[in-house]
């Protein structure tokens, strides 16, 4: 009986292991057709988040933002340049300002007539590289220049997404409208359709500011009218050369100074004149007869003044010193 137990155990445990290794050698045929779909597809998944990832860091919506100064000895002419690069690249300007600005702060001074003027153009994208570079040498000396890029893709995808879910809300409330016949029921999907659409609208006007802001670069530039240009001082320039700006900027001032000195002048040179008449007909008449006859008429006034007040002062004393005689002989 033990051996016959025994035996059927073990012919048991044969039949479980071949039953086993049959489904081991069938699975991986399976698994093998399975797996090889599971790898093609995780491979294309893989290429598409590469590929979607690799247009995050280019940046599909990309703003672009220059600012650049300008020093020019001929605004007009800068002004005038300006405008025949800007039709020739189909920009256009958005707002402009001109000033009138005070060079080194001398209101009085020529170069108070100075003007400054500050624009801000809208590029198209494709054309930013070749309007660039047909602002140098035409409007003068470039004083400064900053470009900034912001990438606006990720916002714009996130509101794209958004939009695209109040679209499909909108869609389900028209046809919940069209079924509604309760006019509880229509006013209630009315006050959402509405709500849904005022939403959706200005998601996409915010889109759509992004749209044209990528595709057309926006440029705020400066050109101010000078009467010198110097090179700029820095640390490019050797010594010397620095020095030697400093010595002509400094000339070039106090020359300027002497011009403000000299307009200063003039606008007070009336009043100066006024004055100087003033004085001239004092001293005439001091030095004139009749006034020298007033003098010594006064000079013989006062020494007779004089000689009465000392005369007085006699008196008194005389009359302090008989007033104790008198009362001793009483």
């Amino acid at each position: 009986m033990k051996k016959r137990r025994i035996g059927l155990w073990f012919l048991t445990l044969v039949m479980l292991l071949v039953g086993c290794s049959s489904n081991d050698m069938s699975v991986p045929d399976n698994a093998m057709e399975e797996g090889g779909g599971i790898t093609e597809t995780n491979e294309v998944q893989d290429s598409a988040s590469q590929e979607e990832s690799t247009n995050l860091l280019i940046g599909e919506k990309v703003i672009t933002t220059i600012d650049m100064a300008y020093e020019t000895l001929e605004y007009q002419n800068a002004v005038s340049q300006l405008k025949e690069i800007v039709e020739k690249h189909q920009a256009y300007i958005e707002s402009s300002s001109e000033t009138t600005n005070s060079y080194n702060g001398y209101s009085n001074s020529a170069e108070s007539n100075l003007r400054q003027g500050s624009f801000s153009i809208r590029i198209p994208a494709e054309a930013v590289e070749e309007f660039l570079a047909d602002l140098e040498g035409n409007l003068g000396t470039k004083v400064s220049e900053q470009i900034g890029n912001q990438d606006a893709t990720k916002q714009y995808q996130d509101t794209q997404t958004r939009i695209d879910v109040l679209q499909r809300k909108e869609d389900r409330l028209l046809e919940l409208l069209d079924q509604a016949t309760a006019i509880e029921d229509i006013l209630v999907i009315e006050d959402n359709l509405s709500e849904t659409v005022a939403e959706r609208e200005l998601l996409q006007s915010q889109n759509d500011t992004i749209d044209e802001l990528v595709d057309f670069s926006t440029l705020y530039l400066t050109i101010s009218e000078r009467s010198r240009i110097s090179n700029q001082p820095g640390s490019s320039l050797p010594f010397w050369e620095r020095a030697k700006e400093a010595i002509v900027d400094s000339a070039y001032t106090f020359y300027y100074w002497l011009q403000d000195a000299a307009i200063g002048l003039i606008y007070v040179l009336p009043y100066v004149i006024i004055l100087a008449l003033i004085a001239l007909v004092i001293w005439r008449v001091r030095k004139s007869n009749w006034w020298k006859k007033k003098e010594a008429e006064r000079a013989t006034k006062k020494q007779q003044q004089s000689r009465y007040r000392e005369k007085k002062k006699m008196m008194s004393k005389q009359k302090d010193k008989e007033e104790p005689k008198n009362k001793g002989s009483n």
